[in-house]
């Protein structure tokens, strides 16, 4: 049955070579249940053949090696154990010599998949699980501190002797002992800041104090401690390197309430008037303090002249809504505004003001509608949707007017009829369907975009 299987196994993976869990599967089956560490490690270096770059694999082989040694190790015991027991057996068995064979998995897969140090911890990790593999963790950790930035290497150095330092025989100590833990590992974190200088550093010691402030549970003295230290570390950030605006962002995100958020955003928009996304996160915090409407209107305004023109569509757009919602009695004279705006801009405020001029329940709305939408059209260029908007008004209309809808689309036909067949064919399909249209027209229609089109 065994042979059958792996037969089975065989067939399969010749039909999914690029699948690396069926590889593990069957890997996993000749070690565990077939018995066969031979079947296993050269399924496992086919893996490899056919998916170099899956992490998976090179760490599962490189796991499964150091598992075959203990299980020779184990052998080698019980063998001895029969035996003559007095000699010193651990100095005999040569585990030098069978550990070469997992530091060559551990060096391919680093060449396979460079410059990923998640990956060389993951082997070191994996390494750590077996009490024979002193000198392999040492040569996996050179390896690391000769391949790898000398930030990446420190604050990988720090976290792993924090993590060392607070796990005691699978037990987590004291919250006390862990703060003390903490403050030696920031007192590590500030002398490498003193020697570097630099972004990233100050990058990674952040990452740090966020990471241990998320993991500690609420209470507890060092989610107040981590929390200060993140805190000092972004506003130190945002002096020390002042054009690198992830550095305001994060700190923004962080404060512990709108009014801090705000004056931080404020800060930034000192420095920085021209950034868009500083803006955006102001507005939000704004409508969520209640300011008044006065002090937000000129909030608004101010972001408009700030702003450069290319870039301010998303400013006219939260404008635009902010006074939909909370003063829709000005919101015609600031769509006024955006239609001198640039071309994205004049756009969207053509087809809001549209939208609200259809949503008006007036007996002379529709007279007005189209007034509207010929006033607007003259603002070129124009959107498809803008056209497709209008003449969905009038198709919804229980009166049609095909002299008005023949109007738009013609018009919609100037501007997109070059590039977009859609149009041509929505024409004609209105004057076949509709009863208002005229099936006749169709051939003129049809005629029409052979040469343009």
């Amino acid at each position: 049955m065994f042979h059958a299987v792996s037969k089975l196994y065989l067939h399969m993976l010749q039909l999914h070579t690029k699948k690396p869990n069926l590889w593990l599967l069957a890997a996993k089956w000749e070690f565990e249940k077939n018995g066969s560490c031979q079947n296993a490690r050269l399924l496992l270096q086919r893996a490899i053949r056919f998916n170099e770059k899956s992490k998976k694999i090179w760490i599962e082989y490189f796991r499964f090696e150091l598992l075959y040694i203990e299980k020779l190790y184990q052998r080698y015991l019980l063998i001895r154990s029969t035996g003559d027991g007095e000699k010193d057996i651990e100095e005999e068995f040569n585990f030098d010599k069978y550990l070469k064979l997992p530091e060559i998995i551990f060096l391919s897969a680093a060449k396979a998949i460079p410059n990923d140090l998640k990956l060389c911890q993951q082997f070191l990790n994996i390494a750590g699980m077996f009490r024979f593999t002193e000198e392999l963790k040492e040569r996996i950790t050179k390896f690391l501190e000769a391949n790898f930035d000398d930030e990446e290497f420190t604050d990988w150095h720090i976290r792993r002797k924090y993590e060392q330092s607070l796990g005691l025989d699978g037990l987590i100590m004291k919250m006390d002992n862990a703060h003390v833990i903490f403050n030696n590992c920031i007192q590590l974190y500030e002398e490498e800041i003193q020697k570097k200088r630099n972004e990233k550093i100050w990058k990674l010691y952040i990452n740090f104090c966020r990471d241990i402030f998320h993991s500690t549970p609420s209470g507890e003295q060092l989610k107040v401690e981590s929390y200060k230290r993140m805190f000092l570390g972004y506003a130190t950030c945002c002096r020390l390197f002042p054009e690198n605006f992830n550095f305001i962002l994060e700190w923004a995100c962080v404060c512990p309430n709108l009014k801090c958020k705000m004056d931080v955003l404020k800060f930034a928009i000192s420095k920085h008037p021209q950034k868009v996304e500083f803006w955006l996160l102001l507005f939000r915090i704004v409508d969520k303090l209640k300011l008044s409407m006065e002090e937000t209107i000129a909030l608004l305004q101010r972001a408009v002249n700030s702003v450069a023109a290319e870039d301010a569509f998303p400013i006219w757009k939260t404008i635009i809504n902010w006074y939909s919602c909370n003063a829709p009695s000005k919101l015609e004279e600031q769509l006024e505004s955006a239609l001198l705006s640039t071309s994205i801009v004049s756009n969207y405020a053509k087809l809001v003001y549209l939208k609200n001029a259809s949503q008006s329940v007036e007996a002379d709305a529709l007279v007005n509608i189209r007034k509207l939408f010929n006033r607007l059209r003259l603002i070129a260029p124009n959107e498809l949707k803008f056209y497709r908007f209008y003449i969905n008004v009038e198709l919804s209309q229980n009166l049609k007017s095909s002299k008005h809808i023949r109007s738009a689309y013609e018009f919609a036909l100037l501007e997109h009829g070059k590039d977009c067949l859609k149009i041509w064919l929505e024409y004609m399909q209105f004057e076949t369907d509709c009863t208002e249209g005229d099936p006749c027209r169709c051939s003129t229609i049809y005629s029409q975009p052979m040469v343009p089109v």
